[in-house]
């Protein structure tokens, strides 16, 4: 989708944090996001709000990647605008906090994994804007016993739905057919994007690509 905007915004460990917990069940356990080792990778590494500016966002827009969707496919989507604006807010008891969802709604919330949010389906003749979410981050590598600095520009896309693996196998295929829409599994991905990989000279030294729990690094120049 190579005519999709690259908005640049940082999206926060909070707004992280809002998008686990969206579907977050009501027990003690909370989201994952409250599983021990959170806390203290973010008292090491505290989020920012800050935005970045002409020099990081200039970065972004020189190395954005193309993205390829099949022609019949729903395509991005603008995950503030058209998912968490048609939804609502609700706290344990079930009581609405908010009909109107925002991301600042969201954050205020974000430590409370007994708040649930509930998305309202689109209309039939809904348009979504088709957005890749971009944000740059600077941090130290170890390469051997040196320490250089990488700079990381992600891309993050949002899909509105996604399906099971393709490759599944005849009897698993009708088996799962009877009982959902192997194409619409479960709403709502937010687990893609690619990570431009950029050295302290500021070229690109490899790209990470991400689908949910899966990484594959692509070094230039060698693989």
């Amino acid at each position: 989708m190579p005519n999709s905007a690259v908005r640049a915004i940082v999206i926060t460990a909070a707004a992280v944090i809002g998008l686990a917990g969206l579907a977050a069940s009501r027990d003690d356990a909370g989201n994952f996001s409250q599983y021990p080792g959170f806390a203290e990778f973010f008292g090491t590494h505290p989020p920012s709000d800050e935005l970045p500016n002409l020099q990081q966002q200039a970065l972004l827009e020189r190395y954005r990647p193309r993205f390829f969707l099949p022609a019949s496919h729903a395509g991005t989507v603008d995950f503030y605008r058209d998912y968490i604006a048609h939804g609502m807010l609700k706290d344990a008891g079930g009581n609405v906090i908010s009909h109107h969802v925002t991301a600042d709604v969201l954050n205020w919330h974000r430590n409370d994994s007994r708040v649930v949010f509930t998305h309202r389906p689109w209309s039939a003749d809904y348009v979504p804007s088709p957005v890749i979410y971009g944000r740059i981050e600077q941090a130290p590598v170890a390469l051997g016993d040196a320490a250089r600095t990488f700079k990381f520009l992600t891309y993050h896309a949002v899909f509105p739905h996604s399906g099971l693996p393709a490759g599944l196998l005849g009897w698993q295929t009708i088996a799962l057919g009877l009982v959902g829409d192997l194409n619409d599994w479960h709403q709502l991905d937010h687990y893609t994007a690619a990570i431009v990989v950029l050295d302290d000279t500021d070229d690109p030294v490899a790209l990470i690509l991400q689908h949910h729990n899966y990484h594959r690094t692509h070094l230039f120049g060698e693989d």
